[in-house]
């Protein structure tokens, strides 16, 4: 028979492991709506990726460093058909187009001279570069298959041209409107080094300073054929982009949970302060990638309209022909 006092030992025991549990939970924060917290770190990953491929758009924007070069994305990608934005790498401002299988690119004079010099020396072919590498002068930069590229080194916040270039929050390169409305990505006028309108010398000294200032007031086309492509596609491709950016992480832990704009998401960490942010309420959305070492890239503006314009034909020169 139980005294009165062995009857409120019990309650008060109850009432102690209920706290530690309701503690518990509290720390590790609830499971959301949408059931990916109870998955594992890897499956949860995996969940995300497949949310930003199928999504009708997805725009991602921050800066990082890979293989030396600071790195600035600020691009827009539209399931199965294509994308627009803008790369900027070290010194190198690259706008970006894709429509279909076809896609334009349209540089500051940094660009052109490379792109230039490199067929004068007879580098026309540069598929020893990889399809992950995306630095236009050749140089090991750009997010790289592995990463935003296996050997990101940290942010390029604080310095460098990618820095002082990066994208402004709410707007893409070449759109009309805010991130958080339609968006249109109509040819803008061509750039030069400081950002201004570019215009073809008056007189050249040599033949590569005319085939740049010419290139500089058009778009350049490159098509699946060429050597390059596979090198400016892969930053307008959902599944490549995202398994490029998420390879560099390693493994992760599943690490709490956090706000991002809003959404409740699940936190993992990996290795040099790596984190990947996913949302547990609602479409287990990618929300937010921070590579090893340093750096933010934001996935925003979920299913938002984008519409994809062509740039004029008499404003396109291809690719192949310069090559000849």
């Amino acid at each position: 028979m139980r005294t009165p006092n062995t009857a409120r030992a019990n309650v008060l025991a109850i009432a102690a492991v209920a706290a530690m549990a309701a503690a518990t939970l509290g720390g590790c924060g609830s499971t959301g709506k949408n059931g990916v917290a109870t998955k594992s770190t890897a499956a949860i990953v995996s969940t995300a990726e497949d949310a930003v491929v199928a999504a009708d758009s997805v725009h991602i924007q921050g800066q990082f460093t890979s293989g030396g070069q600071n790195v600035a994305l600020d691009v827009r990608l539209v399931k199965d058909k294509g994308a627009t934005g803008r790369v900027t790498i070290d010194n190198e401002v690259i706008e970006l187009l894709r429509i279909g299988p076809d896609v334009y690119v349209k540089g500051d004079q940094t660009f052109y001279q490379s792109v230039v010099g490199r067929f004068a020396d007879g580098g026309g072919d540069s598929s020893a570069a990889g399809p992950g590498s995306p630095s236009p002068s050749g140089a090991s930069g750009a997010p790289s298959s592995g990463a935003p590229s296996s050997g990101a080194t940290g942010p390029a916040a604080g310095g460098g041209a990618a820095s002082s270039k990066s994208p402004t929050s709410g707007k893409s390169s070449g759109t009309g409107k805010s991130s958080s409305g339609s968006t249109a990505a109509t040819p803008s006028g061509p750039t030069g080094s400081s950002g201004g309108t570019a215009t073809p010398k008056d007189a050249a000294s040599t033949p590569g300073d005319i085939a740049v200032s010419a290139m500089q007031v058009n778009y350049l086309h490159i098509g699946p054929a060429d050597a390059q492509y596979q090198t400016f596609a892969s930053l307008t491709d959902p599944r490549l982009l995202v398994q490029q950016i998420m390879q560099g992480v390693g493994s992760l832990d599943k690490d709490g949970q956090k706000d991002i704009r809003g959404t409740k998401s699940i936190v993992l960490s990996g290795k040099k302060d790596s984190r990947v942010y996913v949302a547990i309420d609602g479409s287990p959305w990618l929300l937010r990638v921070l590579p090893p070492g340093g750096g933010t890239l934001d996935f925003l503006d979920y299913d938002s309209p984008v519409t994809l314009n062509p740039p004029p034909p008499a404003q396109v020169v291809d690719i192949a022909k310069i090559a000849k």
